[in-house]
């Protein structure tokens, strides 16, 4: 463990990270998701060399990976695999992801990706998650950079990322275009992953981010059933037609064989199979940044939905988000997950919970009986140690679901 915490490798407790971002809990069980689940970590592996690192001086988690896949595309992955795309023409360079953020990606890219060192940039964000946007950081104060654009639904962990810079924010949403010498980058909302989820096609190429996967969608703790997000997968076939795409995903690294227009096709296949009962997943587990994730996984091809079992079917009357000002939320907030518990300081006397409601259609919802607007902050005294609040929503055909949250004041 000293040694690979020598080589710059990053530690968790006693355990120590394979690739930087979390560890195997527990650390003797680290053959199974090396071998069943984490991809990630021995094409990492293979990434490595002595001369890369300096024989070990330099950190491999700030180092970068290029690979051109077309005369104006290029290939960044990050310490994780994490992929960054840039498309250079000569009137501006885009930048699809930023990845996530141990290295300095954009004087990366700046030194070793652009032909024109100081051409104008633009960041395309596919959506929210960390290994996606930590990377804006090393964009901050550069004035090379002109916009960043991301579905607004997904645009409050890239403020929050680029500070200052945040007012170089554009929304897109489904249909927008994005100028580039002739050629525009067309904007597909594809929510499920995340709710601002976007696939952009540029040409002959969707760059997907997340949204449909490297070789397997995440739709554990997503907002959006299964059964929802075939909507979501349908409305993306339904824009690209049948055209005979090649699918660029956000973790080409993990997953190496191509992806093309059929990938999708086997996607909704799969979708639609476990919703309808015609296919049944199996057990999956994956311990990721020291949390165990266990949920279930169905394949179709080289498709694959991971997925929670009470999250096939649409769930009317469920919450999109759950939000308390003070403490967390145990466990973190699903849609089907209707019990949660929070601790808080022994003196606060209340505390703001935010409920939103996925459907704008709903009738109605209450906070221990008081009515409430989705989206607004309710404020909810706490007089007690244990303070009990029951949030119930009613849908039109006056369906009601409720959601049960227990506060403990610390003693």
């Amino acid at each position: 463990m000293a040694a690979l915490e020598a080589a710059g490798n990053r530690c968790v407790g006693n355990n120590s990270s394979i690739w930087g971002m979390g560890s195997v809990i527990p650390a003797h069980n680290a053959w199974f998701p090396a071998f069943h689940n984490y991809e990630v970590i021995y094409n990492w592996l293979f990434e490595q060399s002595l001369a890369r690192t300096d024989h070990g001086t330099i950190s491999p988690n700030t180092l970068f990976t290029t690979r051109n896949l077309a005369n104006d595309i290029n290939e960044v992955w990050d310490y994780s695999l994490g992929t960054v795309y840039i498309i250079e023409r000569p009137e501006k360079a885009i930048i699809i992801d930023a990845g996530a953020g141990d290295g300095k990606i954009y004087q990366y890219i700046k030194d070793k990706v652009l032909v024109n060192k100081n051409i104008d940039l633009e960041i395309i964000v596919t959506h929210n998650h960390f290994d996606h946007i930590v990377g804006l950081a090393s964009f901050v104060g550069a004035s090379q950079v002109k916009k960043v654009y991301v579905h607004k639904e997904d645009s409050e962990a890239v403020k929050m990322m680029l500070g200052a810079d945040a007012g170089k924010i554009q929304y897109v949403t489904d249909g927008d275009k994005i100028p580039l010498d002739g050629n525009d980058i067309e904007v597909i909302s594809v929510p499920g992953h995340t709710w601002g989820s976007i696939v952009l096609k540029y040409g002959n190429t969707l760059f997907s981010g997340d949204a449909i996967g490297s070789g397997g969608v995440w739709l554990f703790g997503s907002a959006l059933s299964i059964e929802e997000y075939i909507q979501s997968v349908q409305h993306l076939l339904d824009r690209t037609g049948n055209n005979k795409l090649t699918v660029l995903p956000g973790h080409t690294g993990e997953n190496r064989f191509l992806l093309t227009h059929e990938y999708i096709w086997q996607l909704l296949a799969c979708a639609k199979g476990l919703v309808e009962g015609s296919i049944i997943g199996g057990p999956f587990c994956r311990t990721f940044a020291g949390m165990v994730t266990l949920g279930n996984i169905a394949r179709v091809g080289q498709a694959s939905v991971i997925y929670n079992l009470n999250n096939i079917h649409q769930i009317k009357g469920a919450l999109r988000s759950l939000t308390i000002s003070s403490g967390n939320l145990v466990p973190r907030f699903a849609p089907y997950t209707a019990f949660y518990t929070a601790s808080v300081a022994a003196g606060l006397t209340n505390i703001l919970i935010t409920p939103s409601v996925v459907s704008d259609s709903y009738e109605s919802m209450t906070i221990n009986g008081d009515k409430i607007a989705s989206g607004t902050a309710y404020t909810a005294s706490l007089p007690k140690t244990n303070n009990q609040f029951s949030i119930v929503v009613t849908v039109t055909d006056k369906t009601t679901r409720t959601y049960n949250l227990t506060i403990t004041k610390d003693k």
